[in-house]
């Protein structure tokens, strides 16, 4: 089957054309559950002094420590909103091509430079899903409990500059709020960058250029579309990259370990 290289050269070039992201809905997870709306919507908190902050990402750890991902699969909760969502507006999906989570494409859009990722794609209904394909769990559980305490104290994260800028250019962010944070944990400073301006700031002399990521992922997307051809929820396309590039396998049949729409959805979008 057909391969996508990963070559940096390749991707050189401008940008791609994309248009500016816009909301077409909210949901929130709470320790309540799943809730159709923004009740748990945050707000930026700015600090009086940002060179002089004290704020201890290890408070409360691990004892309240959440792992979203206990309560089913990774898309499990957009298709939730995606079902009651069409009980208003029936052509929710209609020239909707892609349904996934922005982590899923910064992994990919990342992949000139770090590999490390499998994701399954399933077409239904014309459109094509892509989910995380879960290997055995090695995160540093403190690293990730850091991430989210700063989500609670500034709404931002501690991210490497690169899947930072993606993960933000992807959905329109305009202003990255980054924390640095001594080996104890504890952020000392924080400071504001505008998300535009971070490739112009990391490109010289970087390893790293914001071009070669986004026409990978743009050719990447495309690479789907020829290869998941088979409009069938049973049916799942595996994207791994090696050191070449993307590779792609199919699983069919009903009893795949890896087909990860659920009935509840399929049964509901059928209807």
């Amino acid at each position: 089957m057909e391969k996508l290289l990963s070559d940096r050269r390749r991707y050189l070039g401008p940008l791609p054309n994309y248009s500016q992201p816009k909301e077409v809905g909210v949901f929130s997870l709470t320790s309540d559950g799943f809730f159709s709306d923004g009740r748990n919507l945050k707000y930026y908190v700015e600090p009086a002094d940002r060179q002089h902050v004290h704020l201890d990402l290890n408070h409360g750890f691990p004892k309240k420590l959440v792992d979203w991902n206990d309560e089913g699969g990774d898309l499990d909760h957009i298709l939730k909103w995606i079902v009651e969502a069409q009980r208003v507006n029936p052509s929710l999906l209609s020239g909707v091509d892609f349904v996934t989570l922005r982590g899923h494409l910064s992994k990919v859009t990342c992949t000139p430079y770090k590999r490390g990722w499998k994701l399954a794609v399933t077409k239904f209904n014309g459109t094509w899903y892509i989910s995380q394909v879960h290997e055995q769990w090695h995160e540093n559980r403190q690293g990730n409990y850091w991430g989210h305490k700063m989500e609670q104290y500034l709404t931002a994260g501690d991210w490497k500059l690169q899947t930072c800028w993606v993960q933000s250019y992807l959905v329109g962010v305009p202003e990255i709020v980054f924390g640095f944070r001594d080996n104890k944990g504890v952020v000392r400073s924080v400071e504001s960058f505008r998300t535009r301006d971070i490739p112009g700031k990391v490109e010289y002399g970087s390893d790293w250029k914001a071009s070669v990521c986004m026409n990978f992922c743009d050719n990447f997307l495309s690479f789907v579309k020829r290869c998941a051809t088979e409009d069938d929820a049973r049916v799942v396309y595996l994207f791994q990259p090696d050191a070449q590039g993307v590779t792609c396998e199919v699983h069919r049949g009903r009893g795949s370990p890896h087909a990860f729409l659920p009935d509840w959805y399929i049964a509901a979008v059928c209807r």
